[in-house]
């Protein structure tokens, strides 16, 4: 029965690291980036776009020079965030009612494989005209974002309230900050903020 539902939980793993991926590459600074960052980029942007689940067929070949992958990652980030900022607008709050009337158009034009595995439901692929080109890349990994946007819960892509952060991602439960070190920060900042007597109530211990 473990070994059962371990089998089929994996799947929504994988959507969830995948989705992570994207997020934290969307919000990346890539002038900070060295020659070996935009191979491994381009390489995972390809594993994105087109997964094994899609056909062995599918995967393109993406050799590439360190210039050439930072060439053909760098639009594709601004697209990703163009999708992401267009789902969660930096300070917005994500709550449900914000994002029922919320619309990110992607373009495409390829075909749409339903395919059917043992350990989990039929899942829709979709699969790019041109996948070696430029904007076959681009569009797969664009589509492939919003499959997975689609899986989670609305409610679960939230932007961190903390000052210097604003960064989205990916909460689990009721996780609020993106990080320990931001939910550290805006303690810090609110408890500064108190009049004395108020701290002494409160203390300054979490």
């Amino acid at each position: 029965m473990r070994s059962a539902r371990i089998a089929k939980d994996l799947p929504a793993q994988v959507d969830r690291h995948r989705l992570v991926w994207l997020l934290q590459f969307a919000q990346a600074d890539l002038s900070r980036w060295k020659p070996g960052d935009w191979l491994n980029g381009l390489e995972a942007l390809g594993d994105l776009a087109y997964s094994a689940s899609a056909g062995p067929t599918v995967r393109p070949p993406l050799q590439a020079t360190a210039e050439e992958a930072r060439a053909r990652v760098q639009p594709i980030q601004r697209e990703v965030r163009r999708v992401i900022d267009k789902l969660a607008p930096s300070g917005a709050n994500t709550a449900r009612r914000d994002l029922a009337s919320t619309v990110a158009t992607v373009p495409f034009s390829g075909d749409v494989r339903l395919i059917g595995a043992a350990s989990h439901n039929f899942r829709i692929v979709y699969v790019p005209k041109g996948p070696a080109s430029a904007e076959g890349l681009s569009s797969g990994v664009l589509l492939r974002l919003v499959d997975l946007l689609g899986r989670v819960r609305p409610l679960t892509l939230k932007r961190c309230p903390e000052a210097d952060c604003q960064r989205l991602f990916l909460a689990n439960r009721k996780q609020k900050f993106d990080t320990g070190e931001c939910s550290a920060r805006d303690r810090a900042r609110r408890l500064k903020n108190l009049r004395p007597s108020q701290r002494g109530r409160r203390g300054t211990t979490s």
